[in-house]
């Protein structure tokens, strides 16, 4: 498997490889998985991870997943980022190659952020993004806007989005015996 961890001594969890047929550009390899992110090592962060596992009981793991769509030679094509804090996994670094748009390829890797945050015990995907960028690539997608911010970008129009995947999260653990 080709991986965005592939020098890393930590174990990826969550392991996934599919072939998509990416029309007249040939077939792309997609995989994806993720990790715990160990603990915090800046001072402020570690004091906020310290308080927040005395109120909870707890040390909350977050984890770092990523999706990757792999042409020839393992080049990138796309992918994504994905940070599970609490039950939301923000997506980061949503990219897809130019000449691959349009085939599908977003929309499968999409796909494959959701069933990534699931396994990562998120219920609910949040995204920061822009007019600047494709936004409206999002709300055809089921996420929905909680806050707009005018001025932020010199033109443009800043969102926060939402997509909660509460009923998958439900299919999912619904039929697991306890």
């Amino acid at each position: 498997m080709v991986s965005s961890d592939s020098q890393s001594s930590v174990e990826v969890h969550g392991q996934y490889q599919e072939v998509f047929n990416a029309g007249r550009q040939g077939q792309l390899l997609l995989d994806m998985g993720y990790k715990p992110l160990g603990r915090r090592e800046h001072p402020l962060e570690a004091k906020i991870a310290e308080l927040e596992a005395d109120k909870l009981g707890q040390y909350v793991v977050e984890y770092e997943g990523f999706v990757n769509a792999w042409g020839a030679n393992e080049t990138l094509i796309g992918g994504l980022i994905l940070h599970r804090r609490w039950n939301t996994a923000s997506l980061f670094s949503f990219w897809v190659e130019p000449e691959f748009r349009s085939q599908g390829l977003g929309d499968k890797l999409l796909q494959l952020a959701q069933k990534l945050t699931i396994e990562m015990g998120a219920r609910a995907i949040v995204i920061e993004t822009s007019t600047l960028h494709n936004y409206q690539f999002y709300l055809n997608r089921g996420f929905t806007v909680t806050s707009e911010i005018e001025g932020f970008i010199d033109n443009q129009t800043y969102f926060y989005m939402i997509k909660d995947l509460g009923e998958q999260v439900f299919e999912k653990y619904s039929g697991d015996e306890v």
